[in-house]
């Protein structure tokens, strides 16, 4: 399986999902300067942990200063991922 979405990128083999978050380099000096760069996440054994762990990852990773920002990036990322539903 391999699905991409606005910002992620979810693989899987017969063991287990892999969580990519899309990025870009910014490296000006880098040869892949303007290019994706997929940065891995985490390995997870279901569709859930997989969600949770990109949860945990987006919202760890802002600078997120209310809980209604918090509740905000929760709903973002969950809708985005809404895909892993049923898998």
């Amino acid at each position: 399986m391999n699905i991409e979405t606005e910002n992620y990128v979810i693989k899987s083999d017969k063991y287990q999902f892999i969580l990519y978050k899309k990025t870009t380099v910014k490296d000006k000096e880098s040869q892949n300067h303007g290019k994706r760069n997929d940065v891995l996440v985490g390995y997870y054994t279901s569709a859930n942990q997989l969600v949770s762990g990109a949860i945990k990852h987006g919202v760890a990773g802002d600078d997120l200063t209310t809980i209604e920002q918090v509740k905000e990036a929760v709903s973002v990322i969950k809708s985005e991922l809404e895909i892993t539903k049923g898998i």
